[in-house]
């Protein structure tokens, strides 16, 4: 059953990589038929009919990447409507989806941008969640909401939630979940081939199936639930004598008197570090029967993270008082530290990294970081951590 669901999950990503294809050359093509209308107005007729040419082209082979990707996507609902039906033929269909795999990945790779590397993840959708979000669990409602606040109850269970403190939960899991999201970030990608081994190690689905307006499949991610139950496994335990306490996130500046403080109403936490992640991402596998070895301030380039990722390790970046920017080139400001895992490189050396469900970019070059009211300069600082999973 599991290779079986390898393949379905490699022909998805293949097939949204082909619309992509598609959407870019018949782009191409349109920009192409444009410039070609112009060229009589500047006395240069003469060279239309090899603008012509190539605009057909480019929109005849837009045209088969299209065709290619509705096959694949009615094997992937064929396969999925009928699965138990086919079981019989696993090793069979197993064989032949490999060399429809490795032709259209020839056919890729010829039309892709190759001094670009991203992971090959479906855990990482730029058609949805980029990655998990630590603000999504405050904001779900309904049965999902529930599902969250039984597992609050089951992993704390010395202490009688009131709904207004399981919402104050939320809250402060958002306010310091980012290394908890590249954690589980980590923990999707080396289960995203095996969904069934997922959801027999944590006890609930790795994603649900729907089909969107356009016809294709939607992979909803139970993100929220891996977040929230690592979260409130380990969240205040002390990796130094593993015992929790409800005083770690105590701030005198923010919260007042010691003595007045209410953990179970504190909306705000001090987040985690390398040392604390290391602790987390070891223990909350080791009680699920997984182990995992997490290391500490690895050297990592952007020469070294293809290398890095295609050995089977996820890299977390620890990124302090800089600008991240999004797929627009807008700067998002992180004041402070922000935890994320890099999912690729550019062409230029640039960072790829999942943040707050989205795709982001980090130039490791760029140490401008902040002035402060008193006209101090904080400058950029960033290290690395990677994580490696045995299934």
């Amino acid at each position: 059953m599991s290779d079986f669901s390898i393949k379905i999950n490699e022909l998805r990503v293949q097939a949204e990589r082909l619309g992509e294809i598609a959407e870019s050359m018949n782009a191409q093509a349109g920009n192409i038929d444009s410039l070609s209308d112009s060229l009589e107005t500047i006395g240069l007729g003469t060279l239309k009919i090899n603008f012509i040419g190539l605009v057909h082209t480019l929109r005849r082979r837009a045209g088969k990447a299209r065709e290619l990707q509705n096959v694949l996507y009615r094997i992937i609902a064929r396969f999925l409507m009928a699965e138990q039906e086919i079981m019989g033929m696993t090793g069979t269909l197993t064989g032949m989806l490999e060399e429809i795999l490795d032709r259209i990945q020839e056919y890729v790779h010829e039309l892709f941008d190759t001094d670009e590397f991203e992971m090959d993840s479906i855990v990482f959708d730029d058609q949805g969640w980029y990655g998990g979000d630590q603000g999504s669990p405050k904001n779900t409602t309904g049965k999902n909401r529930e599902a969250l606040y039984d597992i609050i109850r089951e992993n704390n269970p010395d202490h009688e939630f009131t709904d207004e403190e399981l919402e104050v939960y939320l809250e402060r899991a958002n306010s310091e979940g980012c290394g908890y999201i590249a954690l589980i970030n980590s923990i999707f990608v080396q289960f995203a081939d095996d969904p069934e081994m997922f959801e027999k190690t944590f006890g609930y689905p790795m994603y649900t199936l729907r089909v969107g307006a356009d016809g294709k499949l939607i992979f909803d991610f139970n993100y929220d639930m891996l977040f929230i139950d690592l979260y409130s496994s380990m969240d205040n335990i002390n990796p130094y004598t593993g015992e929790f306490s409800i005083y770690n996130d105590f701030d005198i500046d923010e919260d007042g008197s010691i003595y007045d403080y209410n953990y179970w109403d504190d909306s705000s936490g001090k987040g985690t570090n390398s040392i604390s992640m290391d602790y987390y991402c070891e223990h909350f596998l080791e009680e699920h029967g997984i182990n995992a070895e997490y290391n500490n301030y690895v050297n990592v380039s952007p020469e070294k993270v293809q290398d890095i990722i295609e050995s089977g390790e996820t890299i977390i970046i620890s990124f302090f008082d800089g600008n991240i920017y999004d797929t627009n080139g807008n700067p998002h400001p992180i004041h402070g530290g922000h935890g994320m895992v890099i999912t690729g490189v550019t062409a230029n050396g640039r960072y790829i990294v999942s943040s707050w469900g989205e795709k982001y970019y980090i130039d490791p070059n760029e140490q401008a970081g902040f002035t402060d009211d008193d006209g101090n300069v904080i400058e950029t600082t960033m290290h690395y951590d990677t994580v490696d999973i045995t299934l």
